[in-house]
């Protein structure tokens, strides 16, 4: 029986939501009466053999799934379209909320142009990296998901490879333990989208603001030396979308999946140390523009203590990433010890 469940739990988690009772009643039918036409048994009193081999008859989850998803060969074939579909509303959502952003910071700035001159400009760079940026994910979530489903991921966590299947594939019925929310994957990939679009591209706006009757907004990155990270930054929001796509398609904790997850951190640890160890990446004009306002305010001494505080930052940022990694290895480290009796 427990065998019989873990077979239709496995092929109707591939299928819509509103298919899966019916067709769990119709599969539990079947293969009753499958095992009642070939021993006279039924699951109950058959033995794991038989079971196995009316299993073994009906093919493999993924394939009995796609017969009801109407077959065929697919891209993203429909065990992953649903979760895709998903995943692309989110990085959608994601790229048009950063670049709304970057357009209203655009319309606020004053620069000293007619208004309707810069709404124009400002409204056409928007239309224009909107386009990029959305084409940009659209291309890095469809790869993703081309390649879970060439490599035959599935939500059990297994890859279904060139090997038979057999019953013996079948993951346990998940306990509630392994279940992984749906806002975590979601929360992830939206801070990660919104974050690296304004790197890439308005990287100015992430500025230390010095308020004394006007504003002073002083870049704390070197824009052109940023700019030449971008690649980098795209990588690492793929990275980000490739670690988080699985937790949608799986729903749940596995070793696989745990594994990825720490694999992924590694490579945008690597990135981060690569990009942060660059000392040019700081804008070096910043320390002398704090130091000019600093001689025009009367309180140049809180500003002094600001400049040491900066260069402290910039010493020793790189540290503080080593450790921030090492604090969520920990971290996972020890969800993955609390979930292991489950795995």
């Amino acid at each position: 029986m427990e065998l019989v469940a873990r077979y239709v739990h496995a092929v109707i988690s591939k299928l819509p939501s509103e298919q899966r009772d019916e067709i769990e009643k119709e599969l539990h039918g079947l293969i009753e009466d499958m095992l009642e036409e070939r021993t006279g048994l039924d699951s109950r009193s058959a033995d794991a053999e038989q079971i196995e081999a009316v299993l073994i008859e009906l093919g493999s989850p993924a394939e009995l799934a796609a017969k009801y998803n109407g077959g065929g060969r697919y891209l993203i074939g429909p065990g992953l379209f649903d979760t895709y579909i998903r995943v692309l509303k989110v990085v959608g959502m994601a790229i048009f909320i950063a670049m709304s952003v970057v357009l209203m910071i655009g319309l606020l700035k004053p620069d000293g142009t007619d208004v309707a001159v810069s709404f124009g400009s400002i409204f056409t760079s928007w239309i224009g990296s909107l386009i990029e940026a959305g084409m940009q994910g659209f291309v890095w979530v469809t790869v993703i998901f081309g390649l879970l489903e060439y490599k035959g991921i599935r939500e059990d966590g297994l890859s279904s490879g060139k090997k038979a299947w057999r019953p013996s594939d079948l993951a346990p019925i998940p306990h509630s333990e392994l279940q992984i929310k749906r806002l975590e994957p979601v929360f992830s990939i939206i801070f990660t989208v919104l974050f690296g679009i304004v790197l890439i591209s308005s990287p100015e706006w992430i500025s230390i603001y010095v308020s004394y009757y006007y504003s002073h907004p002083i870049p704390i990155f070197d824009v052109e030396i940023l700019a030449s990270y971008a690649p980098l930054i795209w990588g690492c929001i793929a990275l980000v979308v490739l670690r988080e796509s699985p937790k949608f398609v799986s729903g749940k904790w596995s070793k696989q999946l745990m594994t990825s997850h720490i694999i992924i951190n590694v490579l945008l640890f690597i990135a981060a140390l690569v990009m942060f160890s660059d000392g040019t990446i700081w804008n070096e004009q910043l320390t002398v523009q704090l130091q000019g306002i600093a001689e025009q305010l009367a309180n140049g001494k809180d500003f002094n203590t600001v400049l040491s505080m900066w260069n402290n930052v910039t010493s020793y940022f790189i540290y503080l990433i080593v450790l921030i990694f090492l604090f969520e290895l920990v971290l996972f480290l020890f969800k993955v010890y609390k979930l292991r009796k489950y795995l």
